[in-house]
């Protein structure tokens, strides 16, 4: 069973400078003190000096780590009492050995070496695993933190977390889950990338709003792979009450140990002469840090380390720069057409008399939408091969960029070639499945509601013999002169465990690091007869950013991924498909994203007679981006630090959030949702030019009303602005003018240096 408290009783070899008392040894520095169990190796004291406090306040549940070996015939054989066989603590570091694993099911020749080292205001935890055994480790739980009772008054806390369509704000030590899942021995919130929020980055942050203090955990490993962060709440779940619900000593009618242990789990399945995994598994490091400030102020720790493995784009591809597309769908998978290679030339006719001068073309291959993946050859009924030519020829003359779907490694699975041959390159969990839910119906009440439906499956990322299979249809297409192509579904597929045996990677990493390092081959592929060739792709995550231009669905109406905090250089598009979506055009303005126009969801041109005043609306809003492109779309997203409004005498920030009221278990009451204005119907965000640092204010009117609102700017002394509006002239603005904004409107509010 998970063992997260260990107590044993054992004679061994320890080598110390640190100061003993009774059975522990610590290390410290200035900023920390950390203590560790001499008998169990177990780290039962976390001290945070400045704030004079041991955020391990329940010592029973202290435990350094954990694991879980993976039997034929028992697969949840996690580790028991163990002692370490030698530690060394000297000042500031300190090295932990588990020379032998004892698990339920015995002693296996697993050795575990662990170091921890204090610095300055960073705790680094490494480790190295080796498993002389045939049975594989499964998990990997490092480091554990358990008995956490406090980080100042933990009804301050809140947890952030880097969504994939926004920051998500959870009361993770706050609140326990007020019920268990099945097969929890107590309650636990797992967060990982394959669960909502999805995190697109391998970090989170705990703040207190109080303190105004933070502590940052991040999983810094060069190689992507599949890793998760448990909290487990300790004895029992929590009563359905507003605020903090732990449960007490009193309602328990024990002693039992109250407190959340947080651990990090990776799945390394080593074992011995595993051809991929290997037997020794010591990637990564895990960093807890204390910091000043939010999630905002711990951002720069991991862009740091990132910086340091990684490369983003140094200056913004020709498709980085367009801020808005225009999105079709030629043919449905039921074989119903929307409009076929001359018919989409018109629709993107259409569009660029609206400011729009790229089109993304889907389901221009053969079975049309999601059918007959992987085959991506233009469909007869279109116009085939010589009428896609024509197509893209057309565009080209006349400045119109097309963007190219297409997916990776989606397979539909009804398809001789699958039966033929595909099905090997499928992906696989443990005992050899496959799932087969992505299906997207379209032209039938059948197909819509799955009752008749073509299904995919995901292939391996990691076989070198699937990924000339999609190599090959990509090059033909940049050899007819597409430049742009939109990948879908990558940020699914990097979020499995792959164990087809074809794959050249272990479990862990096959789709991950699989899915991001075959974007980069099959762009360098392209880029060999195409030399401008371009991705956009629905990825998730930040490993993609070095050779993905442009994310496909990281926004929303409300919200962008912190990724645009985090990466400047990056953006999302935000679709806006009803003719009424202003706060989808205004969220993409706010967000710094690309425009993706959807007229009657893909299947008609923008000149449709219920998008008049959106169209024009949006024609205004590129004019406008054209004008401002440095100060609001090639610019640094700050969300909404550096600037304040005033509504209604009201002080109202204005940070991007997701809306989520259930995170990895952790339900929030509906009147607890951490808010970011509550009722205000004004939301903004801050953004700075990379050149001359300029920042302007993008401020939204969410509401049906006119409203009334002041500004001021936090960074430094602005006392006027230039204020841009749709529709409306340029004027300059004192910081002492109330200013009106118009029903679902917008404002630009351009710093003016003096």
């Amino acid at each position: 069973m998970p063992f997260d408290a260990i107590h044993v009783s054992a004679n061994l070899k320890t080598t110390s400078n640190a100061v003993e008392r009774g059975s522990r040894a610590a290390i410290e520095n200035s900023e920390f003190k950390l203590e560790f169990d001499l008998r169990t190796g177990a780290m039962c004291s976390f001290l945070i000096k400045s704030l004079r406090e041991d955020i391990l306040g329940e010592k029973r549940l202290a435990v350094l780590f954990n694991l879980r070996l993976q039997h034929m015939d028992y697969e949840c054989d996690y580790v028991t009492a163990n002692q370490p066989s030698e530690m060394k603590l000297n000042g500031t570091k300190a090295e932990i050995l588990f020379e032998k694993i004892h698990t339920e099911r015995g002693e296996f020749p697993v050795s575990l070496r662990l170091w921890i080292e204090l610095d300055g205001k960073a705790v680094r935890f490494r480790s190295r695993l080796e498993n002389q055994s045939d049975v594989p480790v499964a998990e990997f739980w490092f480091p554990c933190l358990g008995g956490i009772t406090c980080f100042g008054n933990l009804a301050d806390t809140e947890v952030f977390w880097p969504g994939a369509q926004g920051a998500h704000y959870s009361q993770h030590l706050s609140r326990f889950p007020t019920g268990m899942g099945l097969g929890d021995l107590v309650p636990e919130s797992v967060m990982m990338c394959l669960k909502p929020p999805f995190p697109t980055m391998p970090w989170f942050d705990i703040y207190n709003k109080k303190l105004n203090k933070g502590l940052y955990f991040g999983y810094h490993d060069p190689i992507h792979r599949i890793n998760a962060n448990r909290f487990a709440y300790y004895p029992c779940s929590g009563p359905n009450q507003p605020g903090m619900n732990w449960p007490t000593p009193e309602s328990l009618g024990n002693d039992d140990p109250i407190g959340v242990a947080y651990s990090h789990i990776r799945f390394p399945y080593v074992r011995k002469g595993d051809p991929k995994a290997g037997e020794v598994f010591e990637e990564g490091e895990f960093v807890i840090q204390l910091h000043d400030g939010d999630w905002h102020n711990a951002a720069p720790i991991y862009r740091s380390w990132w910086n340091k493995h990684f490369t983003a784009p140094k200056e913004p591809s020709w498709l980085r720069r367009r801020t808005a597309w225009l999105n079709t769908m030629l043919l449905q998978p039921e074989d119903r057409i929307n409009t076929d290679y001359e018919g989409v030339l018109e629709w993107a006719r259409d569009a660029k008399e609206f400011g729009i001068n790229t089109v993304e073309i889907c389901a221009w291959d053969k079975g049309g939408q999601d059918r007959d993946y992987p085959e991506y050859v233009p469909d007869e009924r279109l116009g085939g091969e010589d009428g896609f030519k024509r197509l893209l020829a057309a565009l080209t003359a006349e400045g119109i960029a097309p963007v190219i779907f297409a997916n990776y490694n989606a397979i539909n699975c009804e398809t001789e070639l699958f039966k033929r041959e595909l099905h090997r390159y499928r992906r696989m969990d443990e005992f050899g499945n496959s799932e087969n839910w992505m299906h997207w119906g379209q032209s039938t009440i059948q197909a819509r509601h799955a009752l008749s439906v073509r299904r995919q499956i995901w292939a391996s990322a990691s076989i070198p013999a699937f990924n000339e299979i999609i190599a090959s249809y990509f090059v033909k297409l940049a050899g007819w002169g597409v430049k742009a192509m939109q990948v879908d579904k990558t940020g699914t597929s990097e979020q499995l465990l792959d164990f087809n045996p074809l794959a050249t990677r272990p479990p862990d990493a096959a789709m991950p690091e699989g899915a991001v390092r075959s974007c980069e081959w099959l762009l360098a592929k392209c880029r060999e007869i195409q030399p401008d060739f371009v991705f956009a792709s629905e990825a998730c995550t930040d490993r993609f950013i070095p050779f993905i231009d442009l994310y496909y669905r990281s926004a929303s109406a409300c919200s962008v991924a912190p990724m645009r905090y985090v990466f400047p250089e990056w953006t999302s598009c935000v679709h806006v498909g009803s003719p009424y979506d202003f706060a989808g055009v205004n969220a993409a303005v706010r967000f710094g994203c690309v425009i993706t126009v959807e007229p009657m969801v893909y299947k008609a041109s923008p000149k449709h007679p219920y998008y008049r005043k959106l169209m024009a609306y949006i024609k205004e809003i590129n004019r406008l981006r054209e004008e401002l492109k440095a100060e609001i779309f090639l610019a640094r997203w700050l969300d909404d630090l550096g600037a304040e409004l005033v509504w209604n005498g009201r002080l109202i920030k204005g940070r991007c959030q997701a809306a989520d009221g259930n995170l990895g278990g952790i339900a929030t009451l509906a009147t607890e949702l951490p808010k970011a204005s509550g009722d205000v119907p004004l939301s903004f965000s801050v953004h700075q030019r990379f050149d001359d640092q300029r920042r302007s204010i993008v401020v939204v009117n969410t509401s049906q009303e006119p409203q009334r609102y002041r500004w001021r700017f936090t960074h430094a002394l602005v006392n006027k602005a230039a204020l841009h509006a749709p529709f409306m002239n340029t004027r300059t603005i004192s910081v002492e003018d109330e200013l009106v904004i118009e029903p679902q409107g917008l404002h630009i509010l351009v710093e003016e240096f003096s």
